[in-house]
């Protein structure tokens, strides 16, 4: 009787509690770090900067990396540091999620569970958040982006408390993936557009998100001679577009027609030295497979968006047998017809019209924008927002099953 009231007392204490140790019962035994993660460690313990290969790098922003190089020297004396890492960054993912339905769903009740569990532990986002990989941060902090933006613009909740959480989301969303860049200026457009901001207000928030990653951006000027923000975008770009792409693989690389070889990341640096020169070297051959293969591009475009929305990637890791991809395939188009469902229903009924338009708005941000070189990863930092819509739906479901047990 005294659990059943401490459950109900604190039911998020309680979920939390579970996924924890779930993640932890799932990592016990160790964790691999991807060769790129290896090689930035490996880097900093000999230089004490961010490099990659030996060189000065800028190929993605610094957060993940420095978040992983502080775990490690903090942790040096056991060599679990990694689990310790998997572990916090998937107690910041289930925060991030928790604020987020609490966000749009009022009071702690049994919709708000449902949601968190349906997302916490969706089998995908679990075994994401149990690798050493920027995806529970990613995810977290479009969350905090999202509800902040919400909660400012439409709900009018204007003060210094509000304001500074949306500043975290953005400072920490710029230093963590390039892409970041992009959302922010197009949901502060789509807020114009939905007349909850002017474009007075909407030219500050740009030149304010600007000047927050000015200080990355005048390093990378300073330590490899380019102005940029990232250095992955014209290679991530080289990835998707090449006529050596394959729409249903998970492993695609640069491809160079006149060497006919593949352009890997080792490759690249051994032979060019810096990453200003690799980045040009990819802008060139990003502008001549466009130029030369205007058709070609634009149907290997839509081919990407039609794999985007099927989300069918058959070599996957955690796809590899074919009827785990087809069956994956086949929810993900469940529930993307489900969410434009209830979309169209919300707009019918003038029922959350702001928040359907925003929602709708940055699903096809997702769709189009990671179309540049499609991963079934991506379709995950959406999926919460699939959820907090169809909570209600879910919320029915999950009681009939239970009256229907009893």
């Amino acid at each position: 009787m005294e659990l059943f009231i401490f459950i109900k007392k604190y039911p998020f204490l309680v979920l939390y509690t579970i996924f924890i140790l779930g993640i932890y019962l799932i990592v016990r035994k160790g964790i691999d770090l991807e060769y790129e993660w290896l090689l930035i460690l490996k880097d900093f313990e000999q230089s004490s900067e961010y490099r990659i290969y030996g060189v000065t790098s800028a190929f993605m922003p610094p957060l993940y990396p420095l978040f992983l190089i502080l775990c490690k020297k903090a942790f040096s004396f056991t060599s679990n540091w990694k689990i310790v890492s998997c572990l916090f960054q998937a107690s910041f993912f289930f925060c991030s999620v928790q604020y987020f339905y609490r966000s749009f769903i009022k009071s702690i009740n049994g919709k708000s569970i449902v949601c968190v569990f349906a997302v916490v532990f969706f089998p995908p986002i679990l075994f994401a958040l149990c690798k050493i990989s920027s995806f529970g941060f990613t995810v977290g902090i479009i969350l905090l982006f999202f509800s902040q933006c919400y909660r400012i613009f439409v709900l009018d909740f204007k003060n210094v408390k509000e304001f500074t959480y949306l500043f975290l989301s953005v400072l920490c969303g710029l230093y963590l993936r390039y892409e970041f860049i992009l959302l922010y200026a197009f949901v502060f457009l789509v807020l114009v557009f939905l007349r909850k901001i002017n474009f007075y207000h909407f030219f500050f928030l740009i030149i304010f998100t600007w000047l927050l990653y000015l200080p990355w951006s005048i390093r990378n000027y300073e330590k490899i001679g380019t102005f940029t923000y990232s250095t992955s975008l014209n290679y991530n770009f080289a990835k998707g577009n090449n006529i050596n792409f394959n729409i249903y693989s998970y492993y695609n690389f640069p491809y160079s027609p006149n060497n006919k070889e593949i352009l890997y990341n080792n490759i690249l640096y051994e032979r060019l030295g810096n990453e200003k020169d690799i980045e040009e070297y990819l802008k060139g051959l990003n502008n001549s497979f466009i130029t030369e293969n205007p058709v070609f591009f634009v149907k290997l475009s839509l081919q990407k968006i039609a794999i985007n929305f099927l989300q069918f990637f058959p070599d996957y890791p955690f796809l590899s047998k074919r009827y785990l991809a087809i069956s994956y395939s086949i929810l993900a188009v469940f529930i993307q017809c489900l969410f434009f469902f209830r979309i169209f229903k919300n707009i019918r009924n003038k029922i959350n019209v702001d928040l359907s338009i925003m929602c709708l708005s940055v699903y096809f941000f997702f769709l189009f924008f990671y179309s540049i070189a499609p991963l079934p990863r991506y379709f995950l930092f959406f999926y919460p927002i699939f959820i907090m819509l169809m909570g209600p739906n879910i919320y029915q479901i999950f009681l009939k099953k239970i009256k229907g047990l009893n």
